[in-house]
């Protein structure tokens, strides 16, 4: 196993999501959201945002495309919306903004397809599992992210091998198999991807 194994691992999801149905593509990252959800409404919280009102609009209208085929109603004014409110990058105090903008960023896929039929959304899949890499990193090294360092191929093996990230990757491997086979999802369908999206959670 090389440094660059979170990379192919994040390439080879990227490349399973790919041919996934637009419905079933924007329900994966519907249940992304899902899970991350309760980061988003604790860093809300406590940075006094109030913009979940928006990322719920967002959320209910990507679950009503994927399982009912409902267009987005004015996806270009939605998308529009969510990009000026997506949580900052840099946090001004200890709050971290990374899982708020990770949910931010799963739940804007649902609706960015609808509008840029250009947009490959198989790449993004790295931010649903951003959170449980950071967690896993932090717990191991004292840091959210791994730096550049003579020990960094080991720092990634044990990172791979952590049992938050292996279950994590193993919840996307699974969903993209699952959803493959399923181009309409149901609500039963995404209710059982929801569930065990779970395991995204920090």
């Amino acid at each position: 196993m090389t440094v660059k194994s979170l990379d192919a691992e994040l390439a080879k999801l990227a490349s399973k999501i790919e041919p996934l149905s637009k419905r079933s593509l924007v329900g994966l990252f519907w249940a992304c959201a899902n899970a991350l959800l309760p980061d988003f409404q604790t860093w809300a919280a406590q940075r006094c945002e109030q913009t979940e009102p928006i990322l719920r609009e967002a959320m209910t209208a990507a679950y009503g495309f994927a399982v009912h085929g409902r267009p987005v109603s004015e996806a270009a004014l939605l998308l529009a919306a969510l990009e000026a409110s997506t949580p900052a990058g840099d946090s001004p105090d200890e709050t971290s903004s990374t899982s708020a903008q990770d949910c931010w960023i799963c739940a804007d896929i649902g609706v960015r397809v609808q509008v840029d039929q250009s947009y490959d959304a198989g790449p993004a899949i790295e931010y649903a599992l951003e959170p449980v890499l950071s967690a896993a990193s932090e717990e191991l090294y004292g840091v959210s992210q791994i730096g550049a360092s003579r020990g960094e191929e080991q720092q990634v093996r044990r990172l791979l091998q952590h049992s938050k990230v292996i279950a994590a990757l193993e919840f996307c491997e699974w969903a993209t198999e699952f959803l493959r086979d399923r181009p309409s999802p149901t609500e039963q369908d995404l209710a059982l991807v929801s569930s065990r999206a779970s395991k995204l959670a920090p």
